[in-house]
Protein backbone atom coordinates (compact mmCIF):
# COMPACT_ATOMS: atom_id res chain seq x y z
CA UNK A 1 0.00 0.00 0.00
CA UNK A 2 1.15 3.52 -0.18
CA UNK A 3 0.47 6.38 1.77
CA UNK A 4 1.71 9.73 0.34
CA UNK A 5 5.27 8.98 -1.20
CA UNK A 6 6.42 6.92 1.38
CA UNK A 7 5.56 3.01 1.86
CA UNK A 8 3.50 1.54 4.53
CA UNK A 9 3.45 -2.19 5.92
CA UNK A 10 1.71 -3.61 8.37
CA UNK A 11 3.65 -6.24 10.33
CA UNK A 12 1.58 -7.28 12.80
CA UNK A 13 -2.43 -6.29 13.68
CA UNK A 14 -4.75 -8.35 16.31
CA UNK A 15 -7.07 -7.05 18.41
CA UNK A 16 -4.43 -5.99 21.27
CA UNK A 17 -0.94 -5.05 18.40
CA UNK A 18 -0.87 -2.95 15.90
CA UNK A 19 2.77 -2.51 14.17
CA UNK A 20 3.70 -0.96 10.81
CA UNK A 21 6.53 -0.27 9.14
CA UNK A 22 7.33 3.34 7.02
CA UNK A 23 9.84 3.74 4.39
CA UNK A 24 13.57 4.12 5.59
CA UNK A 25 12.74 1.33 8.30
CA UNK A 26 10.26 3.39 10.67
CA UNK A 27 8.53 1.20 12.89
CA UNK A 28 5.34 1.95 15.16
CA UNK A 29 4.03 -0.49 17.90
CA UNK A 30 1.55 -0.16 19.37
CA UNK A 31 0.37 -2.89 22.47
CA UNK A 32 -3.65 -1.99 23.72
CA UNK A 33 -3.86 -4.95 26.16
CA UNK A 34 -2.39 -5.41 29.68
CA UNK A 35 0.20 -7.48 29.21
CA UNK A 36 3.88 -6.90 27.41
CA UNK A 37 4.89 -7.99 24.04
CA UNK A 38 7.83 -8.81 22.37
CA UNK A 39 9.74 -5.58 21.37
CA UNK A 40 10.70 -5.43 17.67
CA UNK A 41 14.39 -5.23 17.00
CA UNK A 42 15.74 -1.93 16.51
CA UNK A 43 16.59 1.84 17.71
CA UNK A 44 13.92 3.27 20.20
CA UNK A 45 13.52 6.77 19.44
CA UNK A 46 10.19 7.30 21.66
CA UNK A 47 8.23 5.24 24.06
CA UNK A 48 5.09 6.19 26.14
CA UNK A 49 6.21 3.95 28.56
CA UNK A 50 9.06 3.13 30.66
CA UNK A 51 10.70 -0.37 28.74
CA UNK A 52 13.86 -3.06 29.42
CA UNK A 53 14.10 -2.84 25.47
CA UNK A 54 12.94 -6.36 24.91
CA UNK A 55 9.71 -6.14 25.37
CA UNK A 56 6.75 -3.38 25.17
CA UNK A 57 4.64 -2.79 28.20
CA UNK A 58 1.02 -2.85 28.38
CA UNK A 59 -0.86 -0.09 27.36
CA UNK A 60 2.11 1.67 25.37
CA UNK A 61 3.40 2.68 21.76
CA UNK A 62 6.91 2.79 20.94
CA UNK A 63 8.62 4.61 17.82
CA UNK A 64 11.52 2.14 16.60
CA UNK A 65 14.06 3.04 13.46
CA UNK A 66 15.37 -0.69 12.33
Amino acid sequence: ELLGDNSFRWIHTDDKVLHYERTGGWQVITNFGDEPVPMPEGDVLICSAKHDGTELPGNATAWLRA
